[in-house]
């Protein structure tokens, strides 16, 4: 999918929108010298392209991208040596940073993150199956040595299918067990998903943990309620399916409390959302548990020549 892109706020750019490219951004050479953007040299990488052509990336290059009037500050791309027909290949790891929705349908780009959407200017027709003969095989087989340009092959056969299709089923803590190396195996439980989706035991009121509020003119405060967050789209599923999981485990409950905490996400730096819940306003009124802490020259003498460490 390509579309119209502005860079650095005055140079018109086309795009492609490639969800198949693992990379944020790619602009080849011919294009950094047409709009005379910056070269930053890094430490030589190699990159490996649709047709398995490779190419050496020495620089990257930094730039302000603007895609529907929505602007990224600062966005750094690849210098690729290759030519093509787009100044710049955005890819995957862009369209999850923008919430990217494409619909070769509509000829739209979807950025939910901005609520904004975006129309193509061409739409590229997705490569057909087709069988091909034996001769043929070995014809661009000898045609991509002589060309130095490689050539992927990928088999699968019906076992492989109903492999892949089989559903998923734990293992067992004597598969588990058996699994580990000898010294290990006394620890067993740490390695088994359905032990670590439990609770701890309660205690006692010695050791279970509790929140205690400062008191203001000698009264115990009123427990602070948050408010709701507006979420987008896909914000809103995760928190579904996060608070389905929650729920199933039992780590939480459904409660009429008349405390809350609203519930907010962070964009990983690789992609995808980070569930966090907004604790400030109950932590202003927590009482401190405050204790020293050991010195660490202390710490360090006394562990420093010790072999194995536990908790």
């Amino acid at each position: 999918m390509s579309i119209h892109t502005v860079i650095n706020s005055t140079t018109p750019a086309t795009a492609m929108v490639d969800n198949g490219c693992c990379t944020y951004c790619l602009v080849n050479e011919q294009s950094v010298r047409k709009m005379n953007l910056p070269r930053i040299p890094i430490t030589p990488m190699t990159i490996e392209g649709v047709n398995s052509q490779r190419s050496t990336i020495t620089a990257i290059t930094e730039f302000t991208l603007d895609v529907g009037g929505v602007q990224q500050h600062r966005v750094a791309a690849y210098i690729t040596p290759s030519t093509y027909d787009y100044d710049i290949i955005l890819g995957k790891t862009w369209l999850e940073d923008v919430g990217g929705v494409i619909s070769t349908k509509d000829k739209l780009l979807s950025m939910e993150r901005y609520n904004v959407t975006v129309r193509s200017t061409e739409v590229l027709t997705p490569l057909d199956c087709c069988p091909v003969s034996a001769v043929a095989f070995q014809y661009h087989v000898r045609k991509s040595r002589k060309e130095n340009s490689g050539i992927q092959v990928f088999a699968a056969s019906m076992k492989d299918i109903q492999k892949a299709l089989k559903p998923k089923t734990q293992m067992t803590v004597q598969e588990v067990k058996a699994a580990l190396p000898a010294y290990l195996q006394s620890y067993v439980k740490l390695f088994v998903p359905e032990e670590g989706n439990k609770l701890p035991p309660h205690r006692g009121p010695t050791v279970d943990h509790t929140i205690e509020l400062n008191e203001v003119d000698g009264k115990t405060p009123e427990v602070p309620y948050g408010p709701l967050y507006a979420m987008s789209r896909d914000e809103l599923l995760v928190l579904r399916r996060t608070l389905l999981d929650l729920l199933e485990k039992g780590f939480i409950r459904a409660s009429n409390s008349p405390a809350a905490s609203p519930v907010l996400f962070v964009r990983k730096p690789g992609g995808g959302l980070r569930f966090c819940v907004d604790y400030r306003a109950l932590n202003a009124l927590t009482k401190k548990d405050r204790y020293p802490l050991p010195l660490i020259k202390e710490t360090l003498n006394m562990i420093g020549r010790a072999t194995w460490y536990t908790n």
